[in-house]
């Protein structure tokens, strides 16, 4: 695949981190314009700032949460933990801050269906993190790839911009 990804590549005796690009170095060309405000940002999302960094540990974070919130949703239904006396031990607001396995638990108000706070604020932060993605994704490659807006449309299909959506979609799909 030709596509930068956001991983990190780290000596194991050294507590610094090499990038694929150097943001301090004043020869990379972005998109010709070394003067557009989006390169920090574009920095920060592909890890290659000290914040930018902590972002990519946090998303790394957020996926495993998501997981272990799945996995842990199956014990507190009924119809999967049969002989079990925690599968019912989840009250409503427990349901909605971690779970959503019941479309009348303590979020039913916000007529969205069966979710959790922990959802809607995993989504929120990766559908804020897939727009930001798309509006630098000319700056890939120096927009040898992704410039314009056809460039923007190829980003869209592109493999990592795809595993983005999947994630993403579904809750939306779900919600309205």
């Amino acid at each position: 695949m030709d596509e930068n990804t956001p991983l990190i590549i780290a000596s194991s005796t050294s507590k610094t981190a090499s990038f694929a690009i150097n943001p301090t170095d004043n020869n990379q060309n972005y998109n010709n314009n070394n003067d557009d405000q989006r390169i920090p940002l574009f920095l920060f999302l592909e890890a290659q700032t000290p914040f930018g960094l902590l972002y990519e540990s946090f998303t790394i974070f957020l996926i495993l949460l998501s997981i272990l919130t799945f996995i842990l949703s199956t014990l507190f239904l009924p119809q999967y933990n049969t002989d079990s006396p925690i599968a019912n031990s989840c009250s409503k607001v427990c349901d909605a801050i971690w779970f959503g396995n019941y479309p009348d638990n303590a979020l039913s108000g916000l007529g969205i269906g069966a979710t959790s706070i922990c959802e809607i604020v995993i989504v929120a932060i990766f559908s804020v993190d897939y727009l930001l993605r798309f509006y630098t994704a000319d700056l890939i490659d120096g927009g040898k790839k992704y410039g314009g807006w056809w460039g923007r449309v190829k980003f869209v299909f592109s493999f990592f911009s795809l595993v983005d959506l999947a994630s993403i979609v579904p809750f939306y799909v779900d919600s309205f």
